[in-house]
């Protein structure tokens, strides 16, 4: 109001009075001179503004920390310890507090982890098979059948091949003892030292008649071809003639002690084929009860496998086996879901500023345990930007924040604006959110702030 306005109401006022002094039944018989009141008409002067004043709006607001957060526990619980007291900065992921009851959430989560190994078993009992596994245990059943109506009654086929086992058997077992008496006369009959020793002269005759060729050839076997071919036909009649000479010297010598080993283990080896030979063929004509309850077993084994395979192949039992394995697990998550709630940890880094419960009290679940605050980065929120004002406002607009406490202005930013209003005293308001560029020594949440937009650049 203007103070022109203000000295004509008061004049009023005051003739007012003057009327009811002089006229009512309280009046004075002599009436008093009233004081002159003089009326300043002039124009009101006008308010100089301060420099801060210049931005295109003005709010109040207040420094809170950037972020904070009241801490609850899920669950409802005995406090049993509490880590921290109020001041106390702590990092992300400390321990603030436990409640009691752990031992039973650790027999649930030991029984589960049971549960989850007993079902990861029976999956690995119970695993997929493959085509070629499975043709293969067949395989092993159509052998073990052949096996057992080979005894009951063998075919002739069976017959005939054993019966040409035994006779390559008799020949093998012939020869090896052939060689073993050999031994007894030197390496050779005489037959073949005789015919070793003819084969050695002819060639030693031929050696001789080569060489008269040789030295007759006039001529440089490096130069002349003649003389050249004569050296070569009388070098290959010497190496045939040393062949002759070794193999007579070789089957006129003695055996020596491992030609005698090796001999005499063919020897043993023949007769053990043989054998075994002989006694298949016994065995196949005249099966005896052990034998034949052998095959049985044997197929049936065979069969079990077999029947094994087909039942691990079910997809049905697959999946109750898949399912059952889940939900163990999930049993098991669940318990050290359950057992992790009942520690209360920092979500993030930053200073204890209220705490609610301690050791040995109640608490419900949802009830603010304490409050966490990140006191070392602060920012401002405005609390009666006045809705003809928060149309001018823009997201990284520069403002001026006078801080009151400390009697000192801060530039920074605007970071955001509420999407939605508040009421405040019947007026409509806006919050607004800054961030300052610096922030002053002894700068503490929860002091107040004036807010020029539009400056501070």
């Amino acid at each position: 109001m203007k103070l022109s306005t203000l000295a004509k109401n008061l004049a009023l006022v005051l003739w007012g009075l003057l009327m009811l002094t002089g006229c009512g039944p309280f009046a004075q018989a002599t009436p008093q001179a009233l004081p002159t009141i003089v009326l300043d008409t002039s124009p009101a002067p006008l308010q100089t503004s301060s420099p801060a004043s210049a931005g295109i709006a003005t709010a109040s607001g207040i420094i809170v920390p950037a972020t904070q957060a009241q801490i609850v526990f899920p669950l409802a619980g005995k406090v049993a310890t509490v880590e921290v007291t109020v001041g106390d900065l702590v990092q992300a992921g400390q321990v603030l507090a436990r409640l009691s009851g752990d031992q039973q959430l650790h027999a649930a989560l030991s029984a589960a982890e049971l549960n989850v190994l007993t079902a990861q078993q029976a999956l690995v009992h119970l695993k997929e098979v493959t085509p070629q596994e499975l043709a293969q245990a067949e395989v092993s059943v159509e052998q073990a059948q052949k096996a057992l109506d080979d005894l009951l009654t063998p075919s002739d086929l069976a017959l005939t091949q054993l019966q040409q086992e035994i006779v390559a058997a008799q020949d093998a077992l012939d020869q090896a003892q052939k060689d073993v008496d050999r031994l007894k006369y030197g390496r050779g009959s005489a037959e073949a030292v005789s015919i070793a020793n003819a084969d050695y002269l002819l060639a030693q005759e031929k050696v001789d008649r080569l060489q008269d060729d040789y030295n007759n050839t006039p001529g440089d076997p490096a130069t002349d071809l003649g003389k050249a071919q004569a050296l070569s036909n009388l070098n290959s009649a010497k190496r045939l003639r040393d062949r002759a000479l070794a193999q007579l010297n070789w089957y006129s010598e003695k055996p020596s002690a491992s030609d005698i080993a090796e001999k005499e283990a063919n020897l043993a080896v023949a007769k053990a084929r043989l054998a075994d030979a002989q006694d298949k063929m016994e065995k196949l004509k005249n099966p005896s009860t052990g034998d034949i309850d052998l095959a049985r077993a044997n197929l049936q084994e065979a069969q079990r496998n077999l029947d094994k395979l087909k039942g691990d192949n079910d997809p049905e039992q697959m999946a109750l086996l898949q399912a059952r394995l889940k939900n163990a697990q999930d049993q098991a998550d669940a318990a050290r879901a359950s057992l992790d709630s009942l520690e209360l940890k920092a979500p993030f880094t930053g200073t204890v500023s209220q705490l609610n419960f301690h050791s040995g009290e109640w608490v419900l679940p949802g009830q603010p345990f304490l409050v966490l605050a990140d006191l070392d980065h602060l920012r401002v929120e405005t609390t009666d930007l006045s809705e003809r004002d928060v149309t001018k406002i823009e997201i990284g607009q520069p403002v001026s924040v006078l801080i009151k406490a400390l009697s000192q202005s801060v530039t920074g930013r605007v970071s955001s604006i509420s999407p939605l209003a508040d009421a405040l005293g019947g007026d409509v308001v806006y919050k607004t959110t800054i961030d300052l560029d610096e922030f002053p020594s002894g700068l503490r949440a929860g002091m107040s702030v004036d807010v020029q937009y539009g400056t501070g650049e």
